[in-house]
């Protein structure tokens, strides 16, 4: 039998201790938009990740583990926010990095606990192993896989899957070519002003075929959250090494090492101005921020 590849992957990040199980059923959104899709003509593939993968062999996580990757995930999101607009003030950031790492540090690294499945650092840096392997094994798996475009979502999407079908293959046929983005976050996560990304994005106006949707470009690779993102085929093939590039420990959100690596390729000349696009209003919610 010849296998056909499909035009979508759907990759699904979920957990056998997580808050949103419904996600990852018959009913979830990967199950059900793929099926949205076929009633549209797009072949897809749907890939689940639930695995706890987390052993002290892939990472020791100790007292010290929890400290570096406190300081790494802060010391990535000042440089976040200083490309983001390069005319932060350098030392008042500085010194709501260093606030925030303290907070940071009494929260996670409480006195008197030992190391271990009741420490609120064990247990933070345990769950971004977790999420960081998954969402890495998927977007592997999309790349090997052939297919155009890949959806990796985590397990709080929610929406309507017809609604979101309708607007996932319209922005799949619109960003063809080799000037349109390669990437497109397709989920209501925060709002653009609280991101700190409004200056940085024109509105290309409506979707075609996606009802009252608007694109919108970015003058230089953003993104809101990994809940819900649809990468290019041909993008993940510079992306993942870009990621697996990035060491595993200290341990950082999924988020913030995206965001690490798109600095990194935008800098480089790898992602060009319009490489991104946000989609207004995205079809998918993330469950966690709306409900």
């Amino acid at each position: 039998m010849v296998s056909v590849t499909a035009e979508l992957f759907i990759g699904l990040v979920t957990h056998p201790r997580s808050r949103f199980p419904a996600g990852a059923g018959p009913d979830g959104l990967a199950q059900s938009l793929a099926r949205a899709l076929a009633d549209k003509g797009v072949s897809t593939e749907v890939a689940v990740h639930d695995q706890d993968v987390w052993t002290p062999d892939l990472l020791v996580i100790d007292e010290q583990e929890i400290a570096d990757s406190i300081d790494a995930e802060l010391d990535v999101e000042a440089r976040w926010r200083a490309y983001l607009n390069p005319r932060t003030n350098g030392l008042a950031l500085r010194a709501v990095m260093a606030a925030r790492r303290v907070r940071r540090r009494h929260r996670f690294l409480p006195r008197g606990v030992a190391v271990g499945d009741e420490h609120a650092g064990f247990r933070m840096v345990r769950r971004l192993v977790n999420i960081e392997v998954a969402h890495l094994s998927l977007m592997t798996q999309a790349r090997d896989s052939g297919a155009g475009w890949s959806l990796i979502l985590e397990d709080d999407a929610t929406g309507d899957p017809t609604s979101a079908a309708r607007v996932v293959r319209a922005v799949m046929a619109a960003a063809q070519g080799s000037d349109g983005p390669r990437y497109v976050n397709v989920s209501r996560s925060f709002d653009e002003g609280r991101l700190g990304i409004e200056h940085l994005l024109t509105d290309l106006g409506p979707v075609p075929e996606a009802e009252g949707v608007h694109a919108l470009s970015a003058e230089r690779p953003v993104t809101n959250t990994v809940c819900a993102v649809l990468y290019r085929g041909d993008f993940l093939q510079t992306l993942v090494p870009a990621l697996d590039g990035i060491p595993l420990s200290p341990v950082i959100p999924i988020d913030w090492k995206l965001n690490e690596a798109l600095m990194t390729m935008f800098e480089s000349g790898q992602t060009p101005t319009g490489a991104c696009w946000l989609l207004r209003p995205a079809p998918i919610l993330q469950g966690s921020m709306h409900g």
